[in-house]
C-alpha cells in the first residue's frame, strides 16, 4: 500500500494552569487577534490553548510539503502529531507507511551509556524494529566516524560527536514518510558534506516529506506544496507560489490592521484540503 497521511479536523488543546484567574483574563485579553501563538477559549474558569485547531489534510506519495508560519504557529506541534509523539485531543489521524522523524538527531540519548548502547535506544524512539537496526549498527558506526569512542560513555563526547552519531542513526533506515523541523546538519564542516549527501539520498527514497522551515529558498528547492499555518489553523494550502504571495501579504499588511486569517479569504482559490 502506498504511503499516505490523512488528517481530519485535528486539534491539540493544552490547559492553561494559572491560580490567578484574573491575571490570566488580563493576559489573554492583551493578545492581539493577529498575533502569533495559540488560540484561547475559556471553559468554566480556565483557559484552553488550542495549539492546533481543525487541521484537515490529505498527503499522498510524491508530496513534499513545506510548513510555513511564525514561531508558535503550530508547525512543530503538527509534526509531533504526525510522528506519534503527541496525541491529538480532537479529530482523527491515519498514517500509512514507516515514519522517520528527523526533528532532533540527539533527542533521547542517555549520556551515561556508550554510543553503541544508545543506538538501539534512539532507534526504539524512532519506532525502528530491533532486527532492522541490528543490521545497520556497523554502517552507523562507520558513518559517524567515532572509532573507539563508540564504546565510551556519551558524556565524553563533544557536541559534534553526539550530532554525528544521532545523524547516522536517524538516516540509517529507509522510511516512507520523513518529518523535519528545519533542515538538519551534523558535525563540523568536513563532515557536513557527507551528511548532506546522505540526507539527500534518504529524502529521494522517501514517498512523503513534511518540512517546517522559515527559509523560502530551501522550501522552493525541496517542496512541491506549501501549507501556511497561523495560530494553529491551516489558512492556505497550495503550490510553492504561495511562498511569495505569503511574504508579499506580510510585507503589505499593517501590524495593527487585518487579522492574518484574511490571507485565507484573499487566496481562497489557492487553498486545498
Amino acid at each position: 500500500m502506498s504511503a499516505r497521511i490523512e488528517l481530519n479536523d485535528v486539534g491539540v488543546d493544552f490547559l492553561v494552569h494559572n491560580r490567578a484567574v484574573k491575571a490570566t483574563n488580563e493576559a489573554v485579553s492583551k493578545i492581539d487577534s493577529g498575533s502569533t501563538g495559540a488560540n484561547f477559549r475559556k471553559i468554566g474558569k480556565r483557559y484552553v490553548a488550542a495549539a492546533l485547531d481543525g487541521i484537515s489534510m490529505n498527503l499522498e506519495e510524491g508530496d513534499r510539503v513545506g510548513l510555513v508560519g511564525h514561531n508558535g504557529s503550530g508547525k512543530t506541534t503538527l509534526l509531533q502529531v504526525l510522528s506519534g509523539t503527541l496525541e491529538p485531543t480532537r479529530g482523527n489521524v491515519r498514517i500509512v507507511g514507516q515514519i522517520a522523524s528527523l526533528m532532533s538527531t540527539t533527542y533521547g540519548f542517555d549520556q551515561t551509556l556508550t554510543g553503541r548502547e544508545n543506538i538501539p535506544r534512539r532507534a526504539l524512539m524512532m519506532c525502528i524494529p530491533q532486527k532492522t537496526i541490528e543490521k545497520k549498527v556497523d554502517d552507523i558506526i562507520e558513518f559517524s566516524e567515532l572509532g573507539a569512542f563508540i564504546d565510551m560513555p556519551m558524556s565524553t563526547y563533544s557536541a559534534g560527536m553526539r550530532a554525528r552519531l544521532g545523524f547516522a542513526i536517524t538516516t540509517a533506515v529507509d522510511a516512507d514518510i520523513i518529518l523535519m523541523d528545519e533542515w538538519i546538519g551534523a558535525g563540523d564542516a568536513r563532515f557536513a558534506k557527507r551528511a548532506q549527501e546522505r540526507l539527500k539520498t534518504t529524502l529521494e527514497r522517501s514517498s512523503i516529506l513534511v518540512l517546517a522551515s522559515h527559509k523560502a529558498g530551501l522550501l522552493k528547492r525541496t517542496c512541491n506544496k506549501i501549507c501556511v499555518i497561523h495560530k494553529g489553523q491551516k489558512i492556505a494550502f497550495g503550490g510553492t507560489d504561495l511562498l511569495d504571495k505569503y511574504a508579499d501579504y506580510l510585507t503589505r499588511r499593517p501590524k495593527d490592521q487585518r487579522p492574518i486569517t484574511e490571507f485565507d479569504e484573499h487566496f481562497a482559490s489557492e487553498s486545498d484540503s
